[in-house]
């Protein structure tokens, strides 16, 4: 007797392409912040005064103040 699994799948998204360009999602918040290439903000994060370098990616719902922070770096969603 063989196992089947069912796999209930929602909407399908198309993978976003990252691009030299940042990548800033429709519900985040950027103010007097300047973004690195490769970078990606996710939604509901908000930016203040943040300076990031390359390679930067944020999850979403995160609080970024008056902060410098440099290449290869991944921040959690939530993040204060």
């Amino acid at each position: 007797m063989s196992d089947s699994l069912t796999y209930i799948v929602g909407p399908q998204e198309r993978p976003k392409q990252l691009r030299p360009e940042p990548i800033v999602d429709e519900a985040a918040l950027v103010i007097d912040s300047s973004l690195g290439a490769w970078t990606e903000i996710g939604p509901g994060t908000e930016l203040h005064g943040v300076e990031m370098d390359d390679y930067f990616y944020t999850g979403s719902g995160c609080h970024l103040m008056y902060c410098r922070i440099g290449k290869f770096v991944n921040i959690a969603n939530n993040v204060r």
